[in-house]
């Protein structure tokens, strides 16, 4: 199976940690070694001590590598048919392509205790070095679905007894004020620029809005993904 490269130090030290996907080897920089925690034991032979340069070359977008890589195997995508009746709530990103705004959504969704996360597979790829980097290993505790049609999996979600609910700051929206989902949820959340698409809104069961103040009425998606999910986790213990 095909190889990829993880770099970051909190992301690399995740997955080490968390001890599901299968190493193939560990590049530190030439003096970091000694910072490394004891969960690095298990796995002392794979790792190779390289200089800084190394990082650049492997490295496939601008971000700060801190000197930690970990080359690990890919896996088969999940079946979200095999997790309806263990996941109530889920993540729908609709058109939402930034690979800082996923990396941010996956980091917050695991941080609030949200199992599932469901994105459109042209947007998402396991091995975005960025997508990761910027989740900071969240997506090793997350269980992503990778889907080829947001309202194939709305409709399949619906079948399975989930209400979909949609956010959308435009003013014929209800504004959150309380508790308004149900025990198995599905939210909705669309891109930067277009929101969500028109057909998969009709599908939705209600289509609501986070209150922001006139001088700034719309949030960026991976904030407002932040916003409700801070009220859900509030309202949820």
């Amino acid at each position: 199976m095909e190889n990829y490269w993880v770099l970051g130090k909190q992301s690399v030290f995740e997955i080490v940690k968390n001890n599901k996907k299968k190493i193939i080897e560990i590049v530190i920089e030439e003096g970091k070694k000694k910072d490394l925690p004891l969960f690095f034991e298990r796995v002392k032979n794979k790792i190779k001590i390289k200089e800084k340069k190394f990082f650049s070359k492997i490295k496939e977008a601008d971000f700060p590598d801190q000197g930690y890589a970990i080359q690990i195997q890919k896996e088969t995508d999940l079946n979200i048919e095999d997790f309806t009746n263990i996941i109530n709530n889920f993540i729908i990103l609709d058109g939402v392509n930034d690979p800082r705004n996923i990396g941010s959504i996956i980091r917050t969704s695991v941080a609030m205790g949200i199992k599932g996360i469901i994105i459109e597979k042209k947007f998402y790829k396991p091995s975005s070095q960025l997508i990761n980097k910027t989740s900071s290993g969240a997506t090793e505790y997350a269980n992503i679905f990778r889907v080829t049609n947001i309202g194939n999996t709305i409709r399949f979600l619906i079948k399975k007894n989930y209400q979909i609910y949609g956010f959308d700051s435009s003013n014929s929206s209800e504004t959150i004020k309380n508790k308004f989902w149900s025990k198995k949820n599905a939210f909705l959340f669309g891109s930067e620029s277009s929101g969500i698409k028109f057909n998969n809104k009709k599908l939705v069961d209600k289509i609501v809005k986070i209150n922001t103040s006139s001088q700034m009425e719309s949030l960026n998606v991976s904030n407002s993904v932040a916003a409700f999910l801070g009220m859900f986790n509030l309202l949820e213990t």
